[in-house]
């Protein structure tokens, strides 16, 4: 009786995998998003690092919506698969830069190690305090910086995990395609 369970289990979540899979990225890029955004507009920061985050955002929600598109690809068009790995590495290669551009403040924000210094703004002669990181990074979200760690973390793991799945199918479209059917028309199998 249990193991008739666990096989109806394993039979759906591998008939749906890269359903399940595809939803868990939706939900990991909308905290990346959110919380990319929040660094983003309440630092008022859009130089390298805030680029670095917007381009990262753009990739990432991209490449899932291209993912969550895998159902509806016609057996033939296997190159289009090749296109979604490429963008699903790219966009590994900037949410993994955007999580280590994170992981020293949200680290600095956990332990408390705080420098604060008082400094003139630009326009004015109005002193404002700063407060910088153990690596002398400006600190003004902690709650922002968590939200893009996390939202960056779940979305790196789960592109991976589709790379697998997309590997998987585009595999099973080839060899079918290679050993099954040219066989069949060069006349070697039976």
């Amino acid at each position: 009786m249990a193991s008739e369970f666990f096989e109806h289990i394993i039979t759906f979540i591998r008939k749906f995998l890269s359903l399940i899979i595809g939803l868990v990225l939706t939900f990991g890029v909308a905290i990346y998003v959110v919380g990319s955004s929040f660094v983003i507009f309440k630092d008022d920061n859009l130089g390298n690092v805030g680029f670095t985050h917007l381009i990262a955002i753009l990739l990432s929600t991209g490449t899932t919506f291209i993912y969550l598109t895998l159902h509806f690809i016609p057996r033939k068009a296997y190159r289009l698969l090749y296109t979604i790995t490429g963008l699903l590495l790219l966009s590994i290669f900037f949410c993994a830069h955007s999580l280590g551009l994170t992981v020293p403040t949200v680290s600095d924000c956990s332990n408390g190690n705080f420098q604060q210094m008082s400094v003139k703004s630009k326009g004015g002669s109005k002193d404002m305090n700063v407060v910088f990181g153990s690596i002398g990074q400006e600190i003004r979200t902690c709650s922002g910086n968590k939200m893009l760690l996390v939202g960056a973390l779940i979305t790196i793991l789960m592109m991976i995990a589709a790379i697998f799945q997309v590997q998987m199918i585009l595999l099973n479209r080839v060899r079918s395609k290679t050993y099954g059917e040219r066989f069949v028309e060069m006349g070697i199998s039976n």
